[in-house]
């Protein structure tokens, strides 16, 4: 039976494994798609989700106390709040991303590497949304004590995402996308991450953390902003440094 901790821990693993076996997947193609697919990763994980992440680690502070307090509806008000500042965190993450080709020729990338890598990340923004509201979702689960959820979905989303990959990369010639095949597998995993957990948030999670919609979610957005600039300088420092030391 699955404790807190493995809950938590099996959780980032697998949600890892769905960027990972992109990279994986498009390896078998040539060693040039194989070095595009990396940079592609690396600089999605440093200039996107590991920003996303950091912001993110703030509810793991804010929703349990306010979940224990004697209004727990502020469960889901903070994580309304957090979900309108990385919504608007998501815009200059995407232009990167869209104009990443340029950025990474800045940086003395073989260009043929560069655009290949840049084409990965323009499509891998249709599921930076559903990243973010995945990273959200699971803590306002967790806040509740309902750690296993967020594992038990993605178990069932990692070996779609494995088939995905297949299909969309290797698979037969009306399916098979080729190198854009593994940044659609993983954006195509995301939202069905996203989709199952809207779905067993609405149908089986009492409403006891839950606040309806409404013009609260935009109030006190300094508090969390602050605390996410400290989350993003403690998380995505550390993911950093473990990429570029990984690429070495």
């Amino acid at each position: 039976m699955l404790t807190e901790t493995h809950s938590v821990f099996f959780t980032h693993l697998l949600e890892y494994s769905l960027i990972s076996a992109s990279v994986v997947s498009i390896g078998h193609l040539s060693t040039t798609a194989l070095a595009a697919s990396t940079l592609g990763s690396m600089t999605s994980a440093v200039t996107g989700y590991s920003i996303i992440q950091g912001f993110a680690s703030t509810l793991d502070t804010v929703l349990p106390s306010a979940y224990t307090s004697d209004q727990p509806q502020l469960v889901g008000v903070w994580a309304q709040r957090m979900t309108v500042i990385l919504g608007f965190l998501l815009i200059p993450i995407a232009l990167c991303w869209a104009s990443a080709e340029s950025i990474l020729l800045l940086l003395r990338q073989d260009p043929e590497v560069a655009h290949l890598a840049a084409v990965y990340l323009r499509w891998a923004i249709l599921g930076l949304p559903a990243y973010t509201f995945n990273q959200i979702s699971r803590r306002y689960f967790q806040a509740q004590g309902f750690f296993t959820v967020p594992t038990r979905i993605i178990i069932i989303v990692s070996p779609i995402n494995a088939l995905l990959n297949y299909l969309l990369v290797w698979g037969p010639e009306p399916i098979k996308l080729g190198f854009i095949g593994a940044p659609i597998a993983s954006a195509i995993s995301f939202n069905l991450i996203a989709l199952f957990s809207l779905v067993y948030g609405i149908f089986w999670v009492p409403k006891t953390a839950w606040h309806p919609l409404s013009k609260r979610m935009f109030t006190n957005l300094g508090i969390l902003v602050q605390l996410g600039i400290a989350g993003v300088g403690q998380v995505a420092s550390e993911w950093w440094s473990w990429e570029l030391v990984g690429r070495k």
